[in-house]
């Protein structure tokens, strides 16, 4: 083993939770303190989500080791248990004797019984749920259910749900939806960003008593980021394998060529492509590139799909005579803005000035097609545009409060409502949204934007009542800017004619 080679006193890149190992930076502390806070303040249902290998369990473990005894914990490392093997699981868990005869009913009231009880002992009963992706529709029923339970003023029991990006999609069916409305508190586990990676292991080394200069430099971190995708167990996989040959080369130094040893199961790369293949991919790319960059944003954002549904079962004067107040609003913010506010102060060329007449076509004939009033996408498309720009630029925040996702045409009455919480500023941010699963535009307002999560968690819960009604979470701007590179890579590939 290598570990004499390196004069380390531990394995330091072992896929098993080990607090030893717990990477604080990248948020995870910060998500570890809002999960121990939320717990304390007593909510239900809490929801923490990412992708595999990000990291999950190792929160859940940490968050059940940082409770003291005043809490009573029930683990479900099963989630493809049958609503009633789950009854009988947290009963195990609690100590209740219980009868497998028993019929559903009569096990339900022993919980509830137990669970008084821990509560006048003092107790509070936290359910840890891992792999909640894979439970059944009757299961997360059946904790919806087991969160109905309570006294006057507290929960009996409260559940952290801990699940893949799949979770969301479940919860998304309308036969979950009271579940998904019990859940109070969302928290995305973020992959690390190259930066993030070198410090991730470079730390673990240290934490394994490496005493040599950094063994991971920013290069090969980098390299290490683009094979992994910024997911921990992918990281400490190739890690392991990294320093594996460096070993069998009798050297002390990573070099480049060590990367060849790695694996491609163990990578999120399945894949090479020809030499030739790549230079060629790059050369389209270019041109791509230098074709759209004279093509207006605004033509962008409103390029047309024929087969984009419309809106049914609404008369159209209807709609109007309902939108009339929001669009005057808009339509006076619209001819009272310069017309650089497009392009956020931007500088604007001869070509983009000589599209202007073909954007308002293009812009007419969107709007005709989604039944909007002008003024309205006018409006839409200034705001996209300011909000991508502001993104792009601002490298320093990686999180932003996602506050709702609406349809095209409630845009102009979900910015009223914001604008009567006095939420209409520098810090809200509009942007274009396309539903991939319904091809389908909507609109997304993100408020708040900051580098700091824990920041971020404490003006989420000081939110306005009626702000909260939409389920607001933390999301990483990271991910906010894939999904609009998606949004507009769709849009200006749609066919206007």
């Amino acid at each position: 083993m290598y570990k004499t080679h390196f004069g380390l006193s531990k394995l330091p890149f072992k896929n098993t939770p080990d607090q030893h190992f717990f990477y604080e930076q990248a948020s995870r502390l910060e998500i570890l303190h809002a999960l121990i806070y939320v717990i304390k303040r007593g909510d239900a249902i809490v929801k923490v989500t990412g992708e595999v290998g990000c990291g999950k369990t190792t929160l859940l473990r940490l968050l059940a080791d940082s409770l003291d005894d005043s809490f009573r914990i029930v683990y479900i490392n099963s989630p493809n248990l049958t609503a009633k093997d789950l009854l009988f699981h947290i009963a195990d868990e609690l100590e209740v004797v219980a009868d497998p005869s028993w019929p559903k009913y009569l096990l339900i009231k022993s919980l509830r019984n137990a669970l008084v009880d821990f509560h006048a002992a003092g107790k509070q009963v936290i359910m840890l749920v891992d792999e909640a992706q894979s439970m059944s529709e009757d299961a997360l029923e059946e904790i919806r259910l087991l969160s109905n339970i309570e006294t006057d003023t507290d929960k009996l029991i409260q559940i952290v749900l801990f699940g893949q990006p799949e979770l969301d999609k479940a919860l998304s069916q309308h036969s979950l939806r009271q579940l998904k409305d019990r859940i109070s508190y969302n928290i995305h586990v973020p992959a690390l960003t190259p930066e993030e990676v070198q410090a991730y292991l470079n730390y673990r080394m240290r934490q394994a008593s490496y005493n040599g200069l950094d063994f991971f430099n920013r290069k090969y971190s980098r390299l290490v980021h683009t094979l992994s995708k910024g997911l921990p167990r992918s990281i400490n996989t190739i890690a392991d394998q990294l320093l594996m040959a460096v070993y069998g080369s009798g050297e002390s130094k990573l070099h480049k060529k060590h990367f060849k040893n790695i694996s491609n199961e163990n990578t999120h790369i399945k894949r090479k492509l020809p030499y030739a293949l790549i230079l060629g991919l790059v050369f389209i790319v270019g041109v791509v590139i230098s074709l759209y960059r004279f093509e207006d944003s605004v033509s962008s954002v409103f390029s047309v799909n024929q087969n984009s549904p419309k809106t049914v079962g609404t008369d159209k004067k209807e709609q109007q005579l309902e939108q009339t107040s929001d669009t005057d609003s808009l339509k006076k913010q619209v001819d009272e803005s310069p017309a650089s506010e497009l392009r956020s102060n931007v500088k604007v060329t001869a070509a983009e000035k000589a599209k202007k007449s073909t954007d308002e076509t293009l812009i007419t004939t969107y709007l005709e097609k989604q039944d909007l009033p002008y003024e309205i996408g006018k409006r839409l498309a200034i705001d996209h545009l300011n909000a991508e720009e502001w993104l792009s630029s601002n490298n320093d925040v990686r999180y932003g409060i996602q506050l709702s996702v609406v349809n095209l045409k409630d845009y102009a009455k979900a910015k009223a409502f914001y604008e009567r919480y006095k939420m209409l500023s520098s810090n809200l941010k509009i942007v274009l949204d396309l539903n991939q699963n319904a091809k389908k535009y909507r609109v997304k307002f993100l408020y708040l934007f900051s580098d700091s999560y824990s920041y971020l968690v404490e003006e989420l819960s000081g939110l306005p009542a009626s702000v909260k009604k939409s389920q607001p979470f933390i999301s990483p701007v990271g991910q906010v800017l894939k999904d609009l590179e998606t949004t507009n890579a769709t849009l200006s590939s749609w066919d206007m004619s």
